[in-house]
Order: structure tokens, then C-alpha cells, then sequence
């Protein structure tokens, strides 16, 4: 809600499996008179059809796969499709800034990403995610995949450097126990 109140020019699309959270974003939306927000009830991935998402008691640790960061209140069917996918459909020109935070899913959103991600015309300029590593163990993925996979698309990796939100170069060093990365495009 941040980004779009900062953009209120900019459209902004939320992708949001649990239907409570999506619905409560919505109306925070409105109360907040932000007509450009776009709320989507679904996953995000790297396929289109259904899948099962782990609900837990704290919302925020839900994911496609339990986290046992916390204890799990249920399990849910929920759509799920791929950025490709909802921005061909969509017709979207440009990306301006990709965010996310997937409780370890980001390879698989990453490579649903794919085709707009390597686009240097319409790819956004800017992506904040973070990056958990004891979250996308049960992923078979790494921190370390993903920053490979979007350096070799030509991001480069900074980091947060103040509370002013101010960045620096970054090489990654999983050692860091940084969770929060800044991909910029170097076109």
C-alpha cells in the first residue's frame, strides 16, 4: 500500500491467495481512496491451474509449502498462475517495479517471470524480494539460484544501506544473513 500511495499514477496489481488478506487489502485500498489498485485472489508461480497453499496462524508466514516457522491452521485450493501469463492476458507494456514476498516460492515466481524478466523493453527497473533460505529449502531452491538467475538477466544486486532507503552495490554472501535484496536493471 506503501508503493501505490507513493505512485498513485501507477497502477498497481496485488496477487494475494488467502481471500480474508485479499479482502482486507481491497478495503484498505479504498479507505486509503487508491482507485489504481488491482486485487488479485490467487498465487503467483511457475504454472497456471490450482494449487494447495499451507494457511498458517500467522498469515504472513503462509506459503505452497508449510514454513514450520509457525503452526499451520489449514490447508486451501487456490488459483495460481504465472506473471507471463497475467501480463500477456493483461496487455501490459511496462513494469515499473516487481516486488515480492513468497515465504520461499521466489524460484518458482521467478521462473513464471521468465519471458518478462528477460524482456529489456518491458522488464521493471526495479524488484524488491526477500530472500529466506531456510524457506526455499523445501522448494528445492536457494537465495543463491535466484540472484544467479537475475544477474544473468542483467540486474545487478544492491542493498539497503540506511532507513533512508539509499542502496549500494552489493556481491552476494549468504553468510551476510541479509533477507532483503534490490535488483536494478542495467538497461
Amino acid at each position: 500500500m506503501h508503493l501505490a500511495n507513493l505512485a498513485r499514477e501507477c497502477a498497481v496489481h496485488v496477487f494475494e491467495p488467502i481471500r480474508r488478506n485479499a479482502k482486507l487489502i481491497d478495503a484498505s485500498a479504498a479507505h486509503n481512496y487508491l482507485e489504481k489498485v488491482a486485487v488479485n485472489n490467487c498465487a503467483v508461480g511457475d504454472s497456471v491451474g490450482s494449487v494447495e497453499f499451507t494457511v498458517s496462524e500467522d498469515s504472513a508466514f503462509s506459503s505452497m509449502v508449510g514454513t514450520n516457522r509457525v503452526p499451520v491452521s489449514g490447508r486451501i485450493s487456490v488459483p495460481i498462475l504465472t506473471s507471463d501469463a497475467y501480463l500477456n492476458e493483461n496487455r501490459f507494456e511496462l513494469i515499473r517495479v516487481l516486488k515480492f514476498d513468497l515465504e520461499g516460492a521466489e524460484a518458482q515466481v521467478i521462473e513464471g517471470a521468465k519471458a518478462l524478466l528477460q524482456d529489456k523493453k518491458r522488464r521493471p527497473r526495479l524488484i524488491l524480494i526477500e530472500l529466506y533460505e531456510s524457506n526455499m529449502i523445501p522448494f528445492a531452491s536457494s537465495t543463491e539460484s535466484v540472484v544467479d538467475a537475475l544477474l544473468s538477466w542483467g540486474y545487478t544486486l544492491h542493498k539497503v544501506v540506511n532507513r533512508n532507503g539509499a542502496t549500494a552495490p552489493y556481491e552476494y554472501d549468504l553468510e551476510d544473513n541479509l533477507y532483503n535484496f534490490v535488483f536494478l536493471s542495467t538497461d
